[in-house]
């Protein structure tokens, strides 16, 4: 109910998106991946994109580089969301499913993400999964993010479709449900 409540929150946002680029050498690729992405959708200044990177554990004045934005408060980052058209997924750092999932699927938001790697075939059969989670490349992603931002009755059918199935299945009711029926309680 906190997220469903954004629902109805203006709209004056085309994409709002933030992302971290962590410092360990491990996650060098995908800060780099990331990196593409934030600075490819800062590149259409013809719609209203808020797309910045945080970068924790900088020492001193190290450059993170020019979009670069302090951490937000959760509630403030939360409104920021639900203000926005469109909502960009990417994946967890160990390709897990990440707490942005929800929380857009919450707020009803028609979605451009990465690929999701759990229980894949699971979240596959849901209602175009295949085609908002399937854009790896972050130049495919911009391309997509920008053919939704010029097709409104297209982000408002994946709006609708997002909020019925997380509605029918996301809830808690439903998955209690389901895990009661696999289980065969009743």
């Amino acid at each position: 109910e906190n997220y469903e409540q954004f629902r109805n929150s203006k709209k004056d946002i085309d994409v709002f998106f933030v992302t971290t680029l962590y410092p360990q050498p491990k996650y060098r690729d995908l800060v780099a991946q990331r990196r593409v992405l934030v600075d490819g959708l800062n590149k259409y200044g013809q719609f209203n994109i808020i797309a910045r990177y945080v970068c924790p554990g900088k020492t001193g004045e190290e450059e993170c580089g020019p979009f670069e934005t302090e951490l937000m408060d959760y509630r403030e980052y939360l409104e920021y969301s639900a203000r926005s058209r469109l909502g960009i997924y990417i994946r967890g750092n160990h390709d897990g499913l990440s707490f942005k999932f929800g929380e857009l699927m919450a707020m009803g938001k028609p979605i451009v993400g990465e690929k999701l790697m759990n229980n894949r075939d699971n979240m596959y059969a849901y209602n175009r999964f295949e085609e908002q989670f399937a854009y790896d490349d972050p130049a495919e992603l911009i391309d997509r993010v920008i053919y939704l931002l010029q097709n409104p009755q297209e982000l408002e059918e994946l709006r609708r479709v997002n909020i019925e199935t997380f509605d029918n299945h996301f809830t808690p009711k439903p998955v209690v449900k389901g895990i009661l029926d696999q289980i065969g309680v009743f």
